[in-house]
């Protein structure tokens, strides 16, 4: 109710849009003594409480685990993003709510879950990248691929454009080969 509504948690539509947030101006009278950030759905960001980004970025995430499979996840990955370049959440933060979801829900969850860090792959803030490329990250994704197959067919997918997008980034080469040899070795045939 109105507690979701000042804390900037008002219900929004399943339909994300997929522009990415703009700065709000702040009034000319007086400056803004709390940065805010206004999105398109006219919901205000708080860029000051990190615990209110997190139940932000678990709803949102929420949100687009439970719209229709077409809908770009653009709007998702740019708030995310937009928490970790103001500071306010780190990588391991905004990803944490995508945790249960790939492992434990159906398979258009998994599959969003996968197109929102692909996402915030081509999208995001070095460490953001490093930390997705990391054993954890690939691990979890791949797991997910191996129980079904159209997950796995989307991760298999993700590897491969993931290593030849960075193979001009040594650590991230590194690691990205090091998990798509992991997901070669590992995959069970379909």
């Amino acid at each position: 109710g109105r507690e979701a509504v000042r804390a900037g948690l008002a219900p929004q539509s399943h339909s994300m849009p997929t522009r990415a947030l703009q700065p709000s101006a702040p009034p000319t009278s007086q400056p803004s003594a709390t940065p805010t950030m206004s999105a398109p759905d006219g919901v205000i960001h708080s860029l000051k409480s990190p615990k209110l980004a997190k139940k932000e970025s678990e709803a949102l995430i929420q949100s687009q685990l439970m719209s229709p499979m077409t809908d770009d996840p653009s709007y998702c990955c740019n708030t995310l993003l937009n928490f970790v370049q103001t500071g306010i959440l780190t990588p391991k933060e905004i990803l944490k709510p995508l945790k249960v979801p790939l492992k434990k829900d159906a398979i258009h969850a998994q599959l969003t879950v996968v197109n929102i860090l692909d996402g915030l792959m081509k999208h995001g803030t070095i460490g953001v990248r490093l930390e997705i490329a990391g054993k954890k990250w690939t691990d979890r994704i791949s797991t997910a691929g191996q129980r079904t197959p159209l997950v796995g067919a989307r991760v298999l997918q993700l590897l491969t454009h993931w290593k030849d997008t960075y193979s001009n980034e040594p650590v991230l080469n590194g690691l990205l080969n090091a998990a798509y040899e992991r997901w070669s070795t590992n995959r069970v045939p379909a």
